[in-house]
């Protein structure tokens, strides 16, 4: 079976699954859980999962742990590998430390320790990865790619619905994102003031498209419910293709936080754009990036 002709239902039990995991990772994520949130049983979830997504779901909690745990060394320098290590669901340090050894190439005190331009070089990092540890690792140099005006917003808690796809595709991106415009329209879930959005969990190639609808509101089947926390963001304009956003997203970690006493909050980055999306360009549309922060 193709993956075009993977049925509908499939898909998004898996994308329910992964919502899951994403909001679950210190907890239990055995077969059997993920089954019983897939309302499958064990053996035919495993099967569906491997269909979608290539790898089985033990391997894909597994990857999503160690990169969500790789993320949180290099941005919470400070935090004790044990801790993070039970923040990401590993039974113990030891679990982590051996995981992350076989799968890195490396330890967590290494990964925590080298220099920007070697970290791209890591075994494990695939190509999203490789995006945004490192700057130099033959991406295009843009010049100005330094953002006009960094601002600190105070933004609530924001509700709606969401899919989930690949950001390294850019046109499957555009694709998701006329969907979720065309079905909530369909659905008179969109109006004049509606917002729509795209989460980025760079570390995991995860792309989500997201629209704001009220908290109580009744959802077709097939749309996933999501919640994006409220709290402090730094906001920025941002245009283009995503290497020329990593660029901008690099200056920001590099030079705007430590200048200015932050600490990124967060796995995820948030998009929110701006004017006419109906005939959505996705490199040219003007987005607001919005990066969870916290004080250092």
């Amino acid at each position: 079976m193709v993956k075009n002709e993977i049925p509908a239902e499939y898909s998004y039990c898996v994308e329910r699954c992964i919502n899951y995991m994403l909001n679950h990772l210190g907890n239990d994520l055995s077969l059997d859980v993920l089954a019983g949130v897939a309302n499958y049983s064990p053996f035919h979830f495993q099967k569906i999962f491997k269909l979608v997504k290539g790898e089985s779901p033990k391997q894909y909690v597994a990857r999503l742990r160690l990169e969500i745990a790789a993320h949180y060394l290099i941005i919470h320098n400070k935090r004790p590998v044990s801790a993070i290590a039970l923040d990401c669901g590993f039974s113990s340090p030891a679990v982590f430390a051996r995981s992350f050894k076989q799968f890195f190439g490396i330890t967590a005190e290494e990964m925590r320790n080298l220099p920007e331009g070697k970290r791209a070089t890591v075994r494990g990092t695939g190509n999203h990865l490789k995006k945004l540890l490192d700057r130099n690792n033959g991406v295009v140099s843009y010049t100005n790619q330094k953002p006009t005006e960094i601002v600190v917003k105070t933004m609530p808690a924001q509700y709606g619905f969401c899919m989930n796809t690949g950001f390294e595709d850019l046109q499957q991106v555009e694709k998701q994102l006329r969907e979720m415009t065309i079905k909530a329209r369909a659905h008179d879930l969109w109006d004049a003031n509606s917002t729509l959005m795209g989460i980025i969990y760079p570390h995991n190639n995860i792309y989500r498209p997201f629209i704001c609808v009220p908290k109580n509101k009744t959802l077709p089947k097939g749309m996933h419910r999501w919640e994006i926390k409220g709290g402090k963001f730094a906001t920025f304009i941002v245009q283009g293709e995503v290497r020329e956003v990593f660029e901008r997203i690099h200056y920001f970690y590099n030079t705007w936080l430590p200048a200015n006493g932050y600490k990124i909050a967060d796995i995820y980055g948030i998009e929110i754009f701006k004017g006419d999306t109906s005939l959505l360009c996705y490199k040219e549309v003007v987005r607001e990036l919005c990066i969870p922060i916290e004080p250092a």
